[in-house]
């Protein structure tokens, strides 16, 4: 059985996105998309890319821009400042484009 695991959203950044070095020849730049949804709350996706889609969107995702994004589900695990361990689902970015 093949796996289809392909996500597609549109959303406006949340704050502008900052590139960083996660470790020695990898570098990550994570933003967050609130996303119409349904009722009154929007929702907030999490969205990571690394490597070559760094260098195309370093300096190119800003706060209140609407953008689209494909790309698929992934996990992240960390342990936050004050000891506990957090899991939660992103977005592994592949594609974007601004929206006109």
């Amino acid at each position: 059985m093949a796996w289809n695991n392909k996500v597609h959203i549109v959303g406006k950044v949340k704050r502008d996105a900052q590139a960083m070095d996660v470790r020695k020849g990898l570098r990550a730049l994570n933003f967050t998309l609130v996303v119409e949804a349904d009722g009154d709350k929007p929702l907030y996706v999490d969205c990571d890319a690394y490597g070559e889609m760094v260098e195309e969107l370093e300096g190119y995702v800003e706060c209140g821009e609407e953008l689209e994004v494909d790309g698929r589900l992934t996990h992240r695990t960390y342990t936050g400042n004050d000891g506990r361990v957090r899991t939660g689902m992103r977005v592994l970015v592949e594609r974007v484009e601004e929206m006109a």
